[in-house]
């Protein structure tokens, strides 16, 4: 669900389900892969942003948009493999193989300096918390900012 406010607050929410199932005849064996994931953004236009350049003594006054996004995802993944039984009466476990919680923020900030150029101000931070212990719990954090030029 997305929407536009009417003062520009843009906000959106997503949410995705999937599962998976498949039989292995060669190890008799039922394997499922479920996902589900939610994600929530907003994001804000300010209007008419004052920038100052300048560049060998000379100032620019530009004024263009600023465009402001803060997004969170959460996403759970988890596979388990289930062994057929080889009598009725028998009840083998099932065992998780696979899988982790994943949660993810992303904040982004765009300046459109002229027609042709464009920076980028971006934050990401993705935190795995696997189900497992064949991995590890780990986090990857990126940042910096980006030029982007149209020719």
């Amino acid at each position: 669900v997305s929407m536009t406010w009417i003062n520009d607050l843009l906000t959106n929410f997503e949410y995705g389900k999937s599962r998976m199932i498949a039989l292995i005849i060669n190890n008799n064996q039922v394997n499922e892969s479920r996902d589900n994931s939610y994600t929530i953004d907003a994001g804000y236009n300010f209007k008419e942003v004052p920038f100052t350049l300048t560049t060998g003594g000379n100032k620019k006054q530009v004024k263009s948009d600023l465009k402001v996004k803060f997004e969170y995802t959460t996403k759970k993944n988890v596979t388990i493999l289930r062994p057929l039984p080889e009598s009725i009466s028998e009840k083998p476990p099932d065992g998780v193989t696979a899988g982790s919680r994943k949660n993810i923020i992303s904040f982004t900030a765009d300046y459109a300096v002229s027609k042709k150029l464009n920076i980028q101000l971006y934050y990401d931070r993705t935190l795995n918390d696997p189900y497992t212990s064949a991995t590890f719990l780990n986090a990857e954090t990126n940042f910096g900012f980006s030029l982007r030029l149209t020719l």
